[in-house]
């Protein structure tokens, strides 16, 4: 049975760009909102995204479930 737990992360700019690169994401398909005086990213993953992602890319540590709260709005 697929999870359809959503997650609303937020992370600097700039690491949201590696991780739109890093999993070849359309980042308009993940964007939530855009804060410019902290320059930080709202976006949003599911769990099963969240899952394959801490398997395949070198940006994983963040997406583990004992690290992702951490990201978590």
């Amino acid at each position: 049975m697929t999870s359809h737990k959503v997650y609303k992360l937020r992370v600097p700019r700039p690491q949201y760009d590696r991780i739109t690169e890093a999993f070849k994401l359309r980042k308009e398909s993940y964007f939530i909102s855009f804060d410019p005086e902290t320059d930080m990213i709202t976006f949003k993953v599911t769990e099963s995204q969240r899952k394959k992602w801490t398997y395949d890319y070198h940006l994983k540590t963040m997406f583990l479930e004992e690290n992702i709260e951490s990201y978590t709005v």
